[in-house]
């Protein structure tokens, strides 16, 4: 936090010092900018005085004004080649320039090809008449004019133009033009983020990079400053510096520049400097954190190893050592553990040898009478009717007698499960003359998935007792694989349950409130209730299963069991 408050504080006492350095940085480029045009304009009016005040030129110009239809040809070239070779002295010395020198009676001089261009077409610009106006020798400031000269291929000329006088009397106009493309060249030299251009009094584009600017208005003529002075104003999200230097009583050189582009030297060094900073910061933190660390690790692992006891992994250890009181306490938290683990051990050997003598006792207690009432019902069907039907219910009860009495393995391959409910509601249906359909749903990958046996006879027995009230209806087992555990559900069409007798139900079957088995319930082959079965389950996936009951009156019951791939620290012999 004091490197942070003081990077901020830093920035808000250098902000005024930083828009000065931009604002005189601005101001430098625009300087040197202002220092190369001014030579082109100073060349440009040397030109006019130099024909202005030659002895020569200006006798030349002077008797070419006077002339007059008696003047002979041979004069008249006679004064254009004086005043032409004085031009051509002058300009070869100097930039590119296109100069004309026009009489009042049409005569002139030209220092291009008027081939395509005739000078007397400058009698009838607008602006040629306020040269008359001119008072002294004051200059007409034209700026950018339409390109005259055949030979180039710029749409448009820097121009200049002052009347020729002898005391009140006018005998000549001198027009000087230069192209644009160094002084373009120039403002291109800046970047193309900073704009430079040569705006006249009246907020107009005389010069700018772009030719389609040219003779526009300045968009932000109005807030052009006094010389020395600036703006500061924002276009859209960008700050902008706006500063202008007079070249001429009415044409300007403006500069218009992104605040972060002047300070942009300035923002590296500041960034340079903030990350000198922050590394050190972090080299701080670091070391602050590795010896912080070293105190508080032991207190953190203990904190660790309690959380991770008590999401169920009671084999974890606290790796604490030493001498010192924390070192003690982990010492005696590990024995503590130990103690822990070996109560639950014990107490988990002792529930699954009750397990196993509980339903060793249950497949033992196979109903004789209803044994009785199978085995005469399979007599009177085959002594009546003499077809194979009832040596197919004699082959279902052998099967079901092998599953209960011979099998000792508590888990088989789901099809064998199935096959074995199959066999039951056969044997059921044998006794009623309301038969139970029994409907099946089994995704082949599920056929060989291991599950408890006995896991879906007791439910449904448990439809066919108080679903359908031991008479005819519907079960539908089905089964499918989601991720890597194996969904059964059970559904059948009976009667359904009320909904308070089913929460009522719940709380006995699932939350431990009746651990015994009620005593309205119907007794049926296997004795085995959904409470055992949910118990059983408990026991051998701990709580890595789920076991869903829905019911709706008149409808129906479901149940929804989700059981892992592989017993959740159980046993298999559970």
């Amino acid at each position: 936090m004091p490197a942070v408050i003081s990077v901020l504080v830093s920035f808000v006492w250098t902000r005024d010092v930083l828009r000065d350095q931009a604002v005189a940085s601005s101001a430098e480029s625009l300087s040197a900018a202002n220092l190369f045009v001014s030579n082109h304009v100073k060349n440009m009016v040397y030109v006019m005085n130099f024909i202005q005040f030659d002895d020569e030129v200006g006798y030349a110009t002077r008797a070419l004004s006077e002339a007059d239809p008696t003047t002979s040809q041979a004069q008249l070239l006679e004064y254009k080649q004086k005043i032409n070779k004085t031009m051509d002295t002058v300009l070869n010395s100097l930039e590119k320039m296109y100069l004309t020198v026009l009489m009042p009676n049409g005569n002139y001089v030209a220092t291009y090809s008027t081939y395509q261009f005739d000078p007397r077409q400058f009698m009838s610009e607008e602006w040629f008449s306020r040269m008359n106006a001119l008072s002294g020798y004051d200059v007409l400031w034209l700026g950018a004019q339409k390109n005259y000269v055949s030979s180039l291929g710029k749409p448009y000329l820097l121009t200049v133009a002052k009347p020729l006088r002898s005391g009140a009397l006018t005998y000549g106009y001198i027009i000087v033009s230069i192209e644009m493309d160094s002084l373009q060249q120039l403002f291109n030299q800046y970047g193309a983020s900073r704009e430079m251009m040569l705006v006249n009094k009246d907020g107009t584009i005389e010069v700018h990079t772009d030719y389609n600017r040219i003779g526009t208005k300045f968009a932000y003529a109005d807030r052009i400053p006094a010389d020395g002075a600036y703006s500061l104003f924002k276009i859209g999200n960008e700050n902008m510096i706006l500063q202008k230097m007079s070249l001429t009583s009415n044409w300007w050189l403006v500069s218009l520049t992104p605040y972060k582009e002047e300070i942009r030297k300035i923002e590296g060094i500041r960034r340079t400097d903030l990350m000198i900073e922050s590394f050190f910061l972090i080299v701080f933190i670091i070391v602050l954190l590795f010896l912080v660390s070293r105190f508080t690790r032991p207190i953190a692992q203990l904190v660790q190893t309690a959380l991770k006891i008590e999401t169920g992994r009671l084999n974890e250890r606290a790796a604490v050592r030493g001498e010192d009181e924390v070192g003690r306490l982990g010492h005696v938290f590990n024995r503590m553990l130990d103690q822990i683990e070996r109560m639950m051990e014990l107490n988990r050997v002792e529930q699954e040898l009750k397990r196993k003598a509980e339903l060793a006792m249950l497949q033992a207690q196979i109903n004789p009478h209803f044994l009785f009432n199978i085995l005469n019902s399979i007599r009177l069907k085959m002594m009546m009717k003499g077809d194979q039907e009832n040596a197919g219910l004699l082959g279902s009860l052998s099967s079901l007698l092998r599953m209960t009495i011979s099998r000792t393995d508590e888990f088989v391959p789901l099809h064998e499960e199935v096959e074995v409910n199959r066999h039951y509601v056969e044997l059921v249906n044998a006794r009623h003359t309301e038969p139970i359909e029994l409907k099946l749903s089994l995704a082949s990958d599920t056929l060989m998935r291991k599950v408890p046996r006995f896991l879906l006879q007791p439910l449904i027995e448990n439809s066919y007792l108080h679903g359908f009230k031991q008479k005819g209806g519907t079960v539908w087992i089905s089964s499918r694989i989601e991720g890597e555990s194996l969904i059964l559900e059970i559904e059948d069409d009976g009667r359904g349950i009320p909904e308070d007798r089913l929460k009522e139900l719940r709380l006995r079957w699932f939350a431990g409130l009746s651990p015994q088995i009620v005593g309205d319930r119907r007794r049926g082959m296997s004795g085995i209730g959904i409470q055992n079965v949910y118990e059983r389950l408990k026991l051998i996936y701990r709580d890595d299963f789920e076991f869903v009951i829905d019911s709706e009156p008149g409808k129906g019951t479901r149940l929804r069991l989700r059981l892992p791939n592989k017993p959740e620290g159980g046993n298999e012999n559970v």
